[in-house]
């Protein structure tokens, strides 16, 4: 197993300040970030177009016709392999997790500990290259950054087919500031994945966070958490597409 430790180009006292007010106020962003790389991951994957199609379908239809969007969503069922994104939400003491724990778990392409690394190491650089060359992508790991600086105990486990990833990002005292630790391990057996929310041999990533100060980052009552997230503007295209199936687990 191999370990690395880095510290992202980042001006602590700005980047920490601008990551809690633009990521850490809000419960719906610091879930939607890792949900909408989720879906770029899933679709990179099956070698999909980055829209559903359902916009195209909307704008198709003639003026003064009705808009029947269960309609338009039924004619593209099937179109597109069928991709789970699991959000799994801990709000009560008896859990037996941190209440406040967030983990968003896809079955994307994953990423190996170069490609993790590069997309965390330069915070708000171009990473047009790690997206595929997908135009408006080319802040890969901008959003995961936020939401990891933004909140505590963050954890990220990823898996190519190749290697399996995990890291750790913490604010530390002094002149070190936000550090990540990274372990990974190639061909790994089943029992390293037993830390890890990913089933064995399945490629894909886990984002894990905890929403500590709750006064800051309010999160919703419990009942009106899944219809929160699905009207939120970051996720309304995600949760619209028939061949997308978002998972919320709380517990």
């Amino acid at each position: 197993m191999g370990h690395d430790v880095f510290r992202p180009k980042t001006a602590v006292r700005d980047e920490k300040r601008q990551a809690k007010e633009a990521v850490g106020g809000s419960f719906c962003k610091s879930v939607a970030e890792p949900v909408t790389n989720s879906d770029s991951s899933a679709k990179r994957k099956h070698n999909i177009h980055h829209a559903s199609g359902l916009i195209d379908l909307m704008m198709a239809l003639p003026k003064g016709s009705q808009m029947d969007t269960s309609a338009l969503r039924a004619q593209l069922q099937g179109r597109n392999p069928k991709r789970v994104i699991v959000i799994e939400l801990a709000t009560a003491k008896t859990s037996g997790r941190p209440v406040g724990e967030v983990v968003v778990i896809d079955q994307g392409e994953g990423m190996s500990r170069t490609t993790l690394h590069d997309a965390l190491e330069d915070i708000g650089g171009n990473k047009l290259h790690l997206s595929g060359g997908i135009v408006g992508r080319n802040l890969f790991g901008r959003g995961l950054s936020d939401v990891m600086r933004a909140h505590s105990e963050a954890i990220i486990s990823t898996y190519d087919g190749k290697q399996l990833t995990i890291a750790r990002g913490e604010w530390r005292k002094g002149k070190e500031g936000w550090t990540i630790e990274m372990d990974y391990v190639d061909s790994p057996s089943k029992s390293a994945f037993r830390e890890t929310p990913l089933h064995p041999g399945d490629s894909g990533t886990a984002v894990r966070f905890v929403i500590a100060d709750r006064k800051r980052c309010h999160i919703p009552d419990p009942p009106d958490v899944a219809y929160r997230l699905a009207n939120f503007y970051m996720l309304r295209l995600i949760a619209s597409d028939p061949n997308v199936e978002l998972v919320l687990r709380q517990r």
